[in-house]
């Protein structure tokens, strides 16, 4: 493994909206980044119209269940803070994919286990209103109640007009999204109970997959919850699925925000942390969403940090987010940007 230098990437106004933060951290190789100032809506359209770009914005964990399903039943919407009334994402993404931390189903009985999670079928509709276009299901949780569960979890995102990929079901690992003419490869591994034998054969898949696809996006659920950083074999498995082919490597399952990595010349992002859950630590209640820009040669990468707030994931304010930086980034240098572009090589 390569000596990494660590750079930490400020935060930075966007001027998406008012309030609007992006913070980054990244870890490199003596590998050319370039920052580049903060890009409104209207320039990252332009930008795609201009070149044929492909934007995606991923974000963790999505639990539906416990306390979160309580407040659904009493008409929560926990998107409405970063999804507008027409289905207007903050962030004019052309795909958006996150992890279904569960089962859509309400097949019983279910397994006993001390910690389960089945999402009422409604919520696949709610998914589907707030303009989610991708679900992960590669996750320790999908299995909580049995294959049947799994089978209707499909059935219902399908019927919503959702894709999903990640399943354990046959034929369900990944799927191919297309878009201004460019084929998008999203692929999740699931690594808890999942043979590390057969990681061989995933390498060699993304592989095979990947010449026949523009871009290929990972998302993998692995890693110790509550642990702030990577193990040593999450990050040989993350290079390794990098020089597999894997344009960017999107991980969840900590439940906090874990670092970001650029890895030859490709981003890692080991743990986004949770989206909408109800764990109710410090720091399983803040989490960050990656805005992925795929161009040829490059790569624009913005970080978007958000604190959930009654289930709800909200935007950092301008005053929290200085002062989340501030006592994150301590040894930050330079805060001229946290926007930044990958050259592909």
């Amino acid at each position: 493994m390569k000596n990494n230098v660590y750079v930490h990437i400020s935060l930075t106004l966007l001027g998406i909206m008012a309030g609007g933060i992006v913070i980054a951290w990244l870890i490199f190789s003596n590998q050319p980044l370039e920052i580049f100032p903060a890009l409104s809506v209207q320039k990252i359209t332009e930008l795609k119209k201009e070149t044929a770009r492909v934007a995606v914005l991923n974000f963790g964990d999505i639990m539906l269940d416990r306390s979160v399903k309580a407040a659904l039943t009493r008409g929560l919407n926990p998107f409405e803070k970063v999804v507008s009334p027409d289905g207007d994402w903050f962030w004019p993404a052309d795909l958006v994919a996150a992890n279904l931390e569960g089962p859509i189903s309400d097949y019983r009985p279910c397994p006993d286990k001390s910690i389960k999670f089945t999402f009422d079928p409604s919520t696949a509709g709610l998914l589907a209103r707030s303009s989610f276009d991708l679900l992960n299901l590669a996750n320790n949780h999908i299995y909580d109640c049995t294959s049947q569960a799994i089978r209707d979890t499909e059935k219902h995102l399908a019927d919503n007009g959702l894709s999903f990929f990640g399943s354990p079901l046959s034929g369900g690992q990944y799927t191919i999204k297309e878009v201004s003419g460019k084929k998008i490869l999203f692929f999740g591994i699931n690594m808890f109970g999942f043979e590390t034998r057969r990681l061989d054969e995933v390498y060699d898949t993304i592989a095979a997959l990947d010449k026949i696809n523009d871009y290929t996006i990972v998302h993998i659920h692995w890693g110790d919850e509550y642990v702030p950083k990577p193990t040593t074999e999450q990050v040989q498995i993350a290079h390794t699925l990098i020089d597999s082919g894997a344009d960017a490597i999107i991980g969840h399952h900590p439940h906090v925000v874990q670092p970001v990595e650029i890895y030859n010349y490709r981003p890692i992002f080991y743990s986004l942390g949770n989206f909408v859950f109800d764990q109710p630590w410090p720091d399983t209640k803040v989490g960050i969403g990656a805005g992925l820009i795929f161009g040829d040669p490059e790569m624009l990468v913005n970080i978007f940090p958000y604190n959930i707030v009654s289930y709800q994931p909200t935007l950092m304010s301008q005053s929290n987010a200085i002062e989340f930086c501030n006592k994150l980034l301590t040894d930050l240098v330079e805060r001229d940007g946290c926007s930044f572009k990958i050259r592909f090589h």
